[in-house]
């Protein structure tokens, strides 16, 4: 079995993303700051498709992945990722080897005029499908 490790950067903070939402640097920095704790106790972990459960309710059977770097490179949020051997980890690799899967935040936060505010913290960070090209 093959374990792969995948690096990205998932997220420019202050410019709108593709759904009009602004991740202001400030609440990134906080927001990735507290995510590093999460990392640096072995619990980040994620899954192949997005995550609709809370984060303290995550299925360990749908665990695709473990974050093993989160942080903030000037206004880039950049992570690191290895693949886990369960069965979602394993489809993982093949989704990656082929390109069709790329990283994604989610998150909770209140948002005003398309900004995210201060209580914006991270949940998950998780693989979803590639948007096809237009």
């Amino acid at each position: 079995l093959t374990t792969i490790h995948y690096e990205a950067d998932i997220l420019t903070t202050d410019v709108p993303t593709a759904s009009g939402r602004v991740y202001p640097r400030e609440v990134m920095e906080r927001a990735v700051l507290d995510y590093q704790k999460r990392v640096a106790n072995h619990t980040a972990f994620g899954e192949l498709g997005p995550t609709y459960e809370s984060v303290t309710h995550q299925s360990l059977d749908n665990v695709s992945h473990v974050i093993t770097k989160a942080e903030l490179q000037g206004n880039v949020v950049h992570v690191t990722t290895t693949s886990v051997q369960t069965p979602a980890g394993n489809r993982l690799v093949g989704l990656i080897e082929a390109g069709a899967v790329e990283l994604q935040l989610a998150g909770r936060g209140s948002v005003t005029d398309g900004r995210v505010n201060d209580d914006y913290t991270i949940q998950s960070i998780d693989f979803v499908s590639v948007p096809p090209a237009t």
